[in-house]
């Protein structure tokens, strides 16, 4: 390895172990020491699979919230409003819009009248945006299912239960923070 290459590492670890002292002092309010590592590998681990997600995205010419916005499109059993998919995704109503426009402007869904509502708009996949998400999610599930086939159900299972009951606790406390705001 080039004597650049282990600079850089070196300095990697060093920023890290400055950020973990920092972080550390800033989690030692109200929690025993022994949460601080778990809470931080939590994180980092939640962090990490968003920056896949990503990563994975990027290759197709998208972020990630485009990836999900054309994920509830694709696999809605009625089209969608912008309503309905930022509700989906845990996204604003303008993010979902803005993301809308530009995939519009890429020529992947089109906008139409609802059905049930004539005021309301819903969008839906052109026959572009089919074949382009057909051959994005068909590759992002190749993907995901070959991670799968490399644990065991109960392992998926539980990570599943506690990941989600971190998230429930985490926004628990949003919304007493919010109320007391």
């Amino acid at each position: 390895m080039s004597t650049k290459g282990n600079a850089g590492g070196e300095n990697a670890e060093a920023f890290r172990d400055d950020f973990l002292t920092s972080v550390q002092s800033m989690y030692s309010e109200g929690l025993p020491d022994s949460y601080f590592l778990p809470t931080l590998r939590l994180n980092q681990v939640l962090l990490k699979s968003l920056a896949h997600y990503e990563r994975f995205a990027k290759r197709h010419g998208l972020n990630f919230n485009s990836l999900l916005v054309l994920m509830v499109i694709r696999y809605a059993k009625e089209p969608c409003g912008q309503r309905l998919i930022s509700d989906a995704l845990w996204l604003p109503k303008q993010t979902v819009g803005s993301i809308l426009s530009n995939l519009k402007k890429k020529g992947y869904v089109g906008e139409s009248g609802s059905p049930a509502d004539g005021r309301a708009k819903v969008v839906s996949l052109t026959e572009d945006g089919l074949r382009f998400c057909d051959g994005v999610f068909s590759e992002l599930h190749s993907l995901e299912n070959a991670a799968l086939k490399e644990l065991e159900v109960e392992d998926i299972e539980a990570a599943a239960r506690y990941v989600d009951a971190y998230v429930d606790a985490f926004e628990r406390g949003l919304e007493t923070s919010d109320a007391s705001d």
